[in-house]
């Protein structure tokens, strides 16, 4: 199904909410501390940095580089970069990726990669160099949690397979959501989203054990197309007006606390922005 076609009726159903609260723009304050409640274009790094250390264990480590605006600046960023992975205590291979836009990760297996990659990325735009986690399961899981309530849910469980993604709520447990729960608790306001994970097994996973978390993202993580299991359309459907009503539940509740939602002009902006970046970032690999 075409895209345009197929985001038809979300968009229908998202301006039903805006008319019900008010407000078309209200999710943006689901997550108050980050721009447009991390709708578009915001920083990955912002997250993961954000986590206390009582709970950045389960944080696969990083740092972030920014690349320079000036001439000939490659050689400095690249020790810059190393300087910064040497104090980390970061070894090759990493895994690099944009702070902001869409793009995927790519492998960094030696300097003489990570050289390459510097050189093809936009000036004066940050960039993640992480840990490169060796579990081979991959899984995302959506998280919320209403304002004012001692613990969340997690909504969805994604498990991606031979490249496929399909349904995995059948291995939500307790234990793997407190575990979640308590890593999303210790930042700051942060109330919907999804977690992206590299875990050893599903079992151990099932037990909240042995898995690094490797990207999380706000409101945006709810949109991620590339992450939809394999369901019935109306299944489809049904969850993403679920999760729409539910984004739109927490926004209105943070605004009765007195955050402001962000203007409709400043989201369009951060949209244009993504797009811009994404298209002016290395393709991943």
């Amino acid at each position: 199904m075409p895209r345009a076609l197929f985001c038809l009726p979300l968009i229908v159903s998202w301006i039903g909410f805006a008319f019900k609260y008010r407000s078309l723009t209200l999710p943006t304050v689901a997550n108050p501390y980050r721009p447009a409640g991390g709708m578009w274009g915001d920083s990955k790094s912002s997250y993961l940095l954000d986590v206390t250390a009582s709970e950045r264990n389960w944080i696969a480590d990083c740092v972030v580089v920014t690349r320079s605006t000036g001439p000939r600046t490659l050689y400095a960023d690249l020790e810059q970069a190393r300087q910064s992975l040497s104090a980390a205590g970061l070894p090759f291979p990493l895994i690099a990726k944009p702070d902001s836009g869409r793009r995927c990760a790519c492998r960094i297996d030696d300097v003489s990669a990570l050289r390459e990659y510097l050189r093809h990325f936009p000036a004066g735009e940050k960039l993640i160099l992480q840990r490169l986690v060796p579990h081979s399961g991959e899984v995302t899981a959506l998280y919320a949690r209403l304002p004012g309530t001692s613990s969340g849910r997690l909504l969805a469980l994604t498990l991606r397979t031979d490249g496929l993604y399909r349904d995995a709520r059948q291995h939500i447990t307790p234990e793997l959501e407190a575990r979640l729960d308590a890593v999303a608790r210790s930042m700051r306001e942060f109330h919907y989203g999804r977690f992206a994970l590299r875990f050893a097994s599903i079992d151990e996973l099932m037990r909240g054990e042995n898995f690094s978390i490797i990207e999380i993202s706000g409101v945006s993580g709810a949109a991620n197309r590339r992450c939809a299991p394999a369901l019935p359309l109306a299944e489809i459907y049904r969850r993403a007006v679920d999760q729409q009503r539910i984004m739109f539940l927490i926004g209105d509740k943070n605004r009765g606390r007195g955050f402001k939602p962000a203007a409709w002009a400043d989201v369009v902006k951060s949209l244009i922005r993504e797009s811009q970046l994404s298209r002016r970032t290395p393709a991943s690999a």
